[in-house]
């Protein structure tokens, strides 16, 4: 399995009014991590792969893990977690940050642990000649959470991306997802819930 493992991890954080405390990830012991049929492993210099952010926004309440996901104006039907290309110039954090800005309208987003590894999923048929000569996305995942009295602003958006936003289940996010993208959230939802269930957050 070739997972990119060059990342850095963030170190201890303990945010004042904020439902989640997260320790470093060098403190978690992770299952090796699953990679969901039809998503790739990332891999170095192999294919045209638009270098992506996603941030897996999240909450607890009443004692279960809630994100945050979207339904995309161009995609009815299904729901997507905020991401974005990463631009010329720019670090993952850097575009993770602009890219909530742009699509939820929020002024940024608490970072509590960044994935330690990437994975990629290809473009179905369909959407091939859209992206061309792209054949899919490598992305890298960010678990965070919205600032305090920062909610989403769709309204305030100059280019909308999404009709709504909505909390669901962290559970159920792979379901609510577009159908070329299940495989992709469940190996992301696997880890997510590694790394929020090992932290005993109360």
């Amino acid at each position: 399995m070739c997972l990119s493992m060059t990342v850095s991890f963030f170190p201890n954080t303990r945010r004042t009014g904020s439902p989640i405390m997260m320790k470093s990830a060098n403190a978690f012991h992770f299952k090796e991590p699953r990679v969901a049929d039809g998503v790739e492993p990332l891999c170095a210099g192999d294919g045209p792969f638009r270098p992506n952010v996603a941030a897996l926004i999240v909450r607890r309440i009443d004692g279960r893990f809630e994100t945050l996901m979207g339904e995309r104006l161009d995609m009815p039907g299904a729901l997507h977690w905020p991401q974005g290309g990463i631009e010329a110039g720019e670090t993952p954090e850097q575009a993770l940050q602009r890219e909530v800005a742009e699509e939820i309208g929020v002024n940024g987003v608490a970072v509590l642990y960044r994935f330690p590894f990437g994975l990629r999923y290809r473009f179905p048929a369909s959407m091939g000649q859209k992206f061309a000569p792209r054949v899919g996305q490598e992305q890298h995942y960010f678990l965070v959470q919205l600032q305090e009295n920062d909610p989403p602003r769709l309204a305030e958006v100059s280019v909308p991306e999404f009709r709504y936003v909505a909390w669901v289940p962290l559970t159920d996010a792979a379901e609510t997802a577009v159908w070329f993208k299940r495989p992709l959230y469940e190996t992301v939802i696997d880890h997510a819930m590694q790394v929020l269930t090992q932290d005993k957050i109360t």
